[in-house]
């Protein structure tokens, strides 16, 4: 009888507990894996929505891509590489804006050479550095009333 019981003991073991602790296991490794999507939401954000800023009100003005060699304090070369925007009051001051892009783009270039490429990895840094552009450009394109200048893409090398 006391063999019998040993031996019930055994089957249920291997047979149900076994099995359980199987199925928990492989259960687990599957969630934290991240084999089996639960409700989260992936890492990456959803790139942002195309805007034809043509048809916004105002009138929109890329500027074409600024690329200055820096020095860094330590004297290493980096490269800038920038995209900017102007936002101006009114759609019809595009082509005065338009004509005047060589000397914008001139007065950023000279202003952006002086700056050191390692103090442009903070936001606040960015921000000051964004507002001084503005104020360079809205000086190259008086009288023309620019609204807000917008850095789109920044890259150091």
């Amino acid at each position: 009888m006391a063999a019998d019981r040993r031996l019930s003991v055994k089957r249920l073991v291997l047979f149900v507990f076994l099995p359980l602790v199987l199925l928990i296991g492989a259960a687990v490794g599957v969630m934290t894996s991240g084999l089996m999507k639960t409700g989260e939401k992936s890492d990456e954000p959803a790139p942002p929505p195309k805007i034809d800023l043509t048809k916004l009100p105002g009138g929109y003005v890329d500027v074409p891509d600024l690329i200055i060699n820096m020095r860094g304090p330590d004297g290493s070369a980096r490269l800038l590489i920038m995209q900017v925007t102007m936002h101006l009051e009114t759609q019809e001051a595009r082509p005065l804006v338009q004509a005047d892009l060589p000397k914008v783009q001139s007065a950023l270039i000279l202003f952006l050479r002086k700056q050191n490429p390692d103090a442009l990895y903070t936001q606040a840094s960015v921000e000051a550095l964004r507002q001084q552009m503005e104020k360079l450009a809205s000086d190259a394109i008086k009288p023309t009333k620019l609204l807000q200048l917008t850095i789109g893409r920044m890259q150091i090398r």
